[in-house]
């Protein structure tokens, strides 16, 4: 069985990933203001009456009717009542953009932004969300706001651009860019830090039903940033965010559960549906816990084979600890069959890509056991010293091992295996605490001395290159 670990400090993140880009489903209110000739048209589309909708816009498209063109690539670009044809909405789209339709300019460039029919332009994309953002599109300076922010136009960030173009599109009360805007003063990027303006923002956005406004303004109640710390104030909003689909709240509230937080009564089987609601909708870190919850039957009937899929999904977007406990099911036979070459696999990943320290140990183990081979002899101790430089304290004490008993190569250094005794004993591993004491007896008052200083300065090094292989001796 996997043994779990606390995860709470490793997915709750203060600043989560920033919003995507927000695509408007169709019309901003401010182009549905005025009476128009395709009226009809336009209420049935809102309504899903989507053959009435056809019905009366198609004509008017037909005349030429701006709006009305917009609407029926709308209507092929989601597939509402038509086969989506995401070609011929472009076509429509461009129609309109020839009648200077505003949200058509915003629609070409969301094209030309996300690669849809064609390849990526981010540059074509600037162009025409500019054309749209002259025209009063709110979403076009939003999205404006999110390229420079990410650097997407000339490679470097412009966090002072993306705020200007955030604060147009939130004072128009676009609750995205409020958010966006907020998180830019939570950080102090591209203006002067101010936790009291994000709460502002947060709070605006909240009060429109954002999602991801109460999941921040939740952020700042719990952390008692700009507000007044207030835990009961954190919940609830993280709860009310939860409940309106917003897979890092779910994620939050499901860790509140799993181990306690913000008051709330552990409840591993609430915590459950709260980390497969995220998890459904791709949330890594809850793939991985709800992958622990079934492995360990936590909240949940026990059941590998369900740990084992969502450990693969999480390992699948890259996540470290998702491939360092599929490789776990795959070395020991849960779940799957075993297969130590797959665990092999999944831990080298792991390792390779993120340092991940359990990962990096059980790969070495894989090799050091004989369950996988290869030519080179400092493999093995090369993958301990990554994990042990992690922290992992048994890695520190398999080092001290090697350098004792002469494992690599018959070529041994007891004054460094007693630095990585020691220094695994001071993490509180028995075993090296026991080690430790024997070497005490064994070395000369001058190794001990040399031992204990290695020590100190490898911890100063934060075990970073701590064990000079070139210095061990042949034990013949």
């Amino acid at each position: 069985m996997v043994k779990t670990v606390s995860l709470m400090a490793f997915f709750w993140r203060k600043f989560m990933s920033r919003l995507l880009f927000f695509f408007i489903l169709f019309m901003s209110t401010a182009f549905l203001a005025k009476a128009d000739i395709d009226d009809k048209g336009v209420q049935a589309l809102l309504d899903g009456d989507y053959e009435t909708a056809y019905n009366e816009l198609m004509p008017l498209a037909e005349r030429g009717h701006p709006r009305s063109l917009y609407n029926i690539g709308y209507m092929y670009f989601y597939g509402a009542g038509l086969e989506q044809n995401f070609n011929e909405a472009f076509k429509f789209y461009e129609k309109a953009a020839e009648k200077e339709f505003p949200m058509a300019f915003h629609q070409i460039g969301y094209y030309f932004d996300d690669g849809i029919g064609r390849e990526v332009n981010v540059q074509e994309a600037v162009k025409w969300y500019e054309k749209a953002a002259k025209k009063g599109v709110l979403i076009s300076h939003h999205n404006l706001g999110f390229i420079y922010e990410s650097g997407r136009l000339t490679g470097k960030k412009d966090y002072a651009e993306a705020a200007r173009r955030y604060k147009f599109a939130a004072e128009g009360g676009n609750a995205d860019s409020q958010v966006n805007l907020g998180i830019l003063y939570d950080d102090g990027l591209g203006v002067i830090q101010d936790d009291k303006e994000a709460v502002r923002l947060f709070t605006l956005a909240a009060n429109q039903g954002s999602p991801n406004g109460m999941y921040r303004l939740a952020l700042m109640y719990i952390y008692g940033e700009g507000v007044t710390q207030d835990d009961n104030k954190g919940l609830e909003l993280t709860t009310k965010a939860a409940e309106l689909n917003l897979p890092e709240a779910q994620h939050d509230l499901a860790l509140c559960y799993d181990d306690g937080q913000l008051g709330v009564k552990q409840d591993k089987s609430i915590a459950a549906q709260w980390y497969r609601r995220a998890a459904e909708q791709g949330y890594v870190g809850s793939q991985v816990n709800l992958g622990i919850l079934y492995d360990n039957g936590d909240g949940v009937p026990l059941n590998d084979e369900e740990a084992f899929k969502w450990f693969t999904l999480a390992a699948n977007q890259n996540q470290p600890l998702g491939q360092y406990y599929l490789g776990t099911m795959y070395e020991f036979g849960e779940g799957i069959d075993q297969n130590f070459d797959e665990a092999g696999k999944w831990y080298s990943t792991a390792c390779d890509n993120s340092n991940q320290p359990d990962a990096c140990h059980h790969l070495a183990y894989l090799f050091q056991n004989g369950s996988l081979s290869s030519d080179n002899p400092f493999l093995v101790p090369s993958l301990y010293e990554k994990a042990a430089e992690e922290g992992h304290v048994e890695s520190q004490f398999r080092l001290g091992t090697i350098l004792y008993f002469g494992e690599l190569k018959g070529l041994i250094d007891k004054v460094q295996a007693y630095m990585m005794f020691n220094i695994a004993a001071m993490n509180g591993h028995e075993t090296a605490i026991q080690n430790r004491d024997v070497m005490v007896g064994e070395l000369t008052s001058t190794e001990l001395e040399k031992g204990q200083s290695l020590s100190k300065q490898c911890l100063e090094k934060n075990l970073k290159d701590c064990i000079c292989w070139d210095c061990l001796q042949s034990s013949n």
